[in-house]
């Protein structure tokens, strides 16, 4: 099944012209953490990649345990950064200002890397990188790392189906014995 999810993945990569691979996952608090090398660094490209697939998107990391087991990933990994779901609506303001969650979700924690953000190459730096250790980084939307960390949450619909699933085939299987 997992193969299977790859490959599709791997297709939906091609439309956008990415060869996406993955590389590694995790999962935290019943969310699943996929850590993917896009063969791009634009962090927009790589969003449009992340919402093709079927629910999915750019993590969004909404407590230390998110940021941590995110962080953990690329670590395990051997990779220093990938792009997550956080991004400026507005910059017109102070470079902590006006930070967003790709999915809606609010956007109440935080975990800045020190002396971050800062627009350190100017306005441009309106989207959010993942540091190893869980921590963040605002970066330029064209400077980011080939690197992103999707999330996928399975639906209550979803996982209870598979949950029936998995009985009836323990079930099968047991009247086989």
């Amino acid at each position: 099944m997992k193969s299977i999810a790859v490959l599709s993945l791997l297709a939906v990569g091609a439309s956008f012209g990415l060869s996406a691979s993955l590389v590694g996952s995790t999962s935290y608090g019943g969310h699943v953490y996929e850590l993917w090398e896009t063969g791009t660094n634009d962090y927009f490209a790589q969003d449009a990649f992340a919402l093709s697939v079927s629910g999915r998107y750019l993590a969004t990391l909404t407590s230390a345990g998110e940021s941590a087991a995110a962080g953990a990933l690329l670590a395990s990994s051997g990779i220093g950064e990938a792009n997550v779901g956080g991004y400026q609506v507005d910059n017109s303001g102070t470079a902590s200002d006006g930070w967003a969650w790709g999915t809606g979700e609010g956007w109440a924690y935080t975990n800045w890397n020190g002396g971050e953000p800062n627009d350190y190459s100017g306005k441009d730096e309106r989207v959010l990188e993942l540091y190893s250790d869980g921590s963040w980084n605002d970066e330029g939307a064209s400077v980011l790392s080939s690197y992103a960390v999707t999330e996928a949450v399975p639906e209550p619909a979803t996982m209870a189906a598979l949950a029936l699933g998995l009985a009836g085939a323990a079930r099968k299987r047991s009247k086989k014995a």
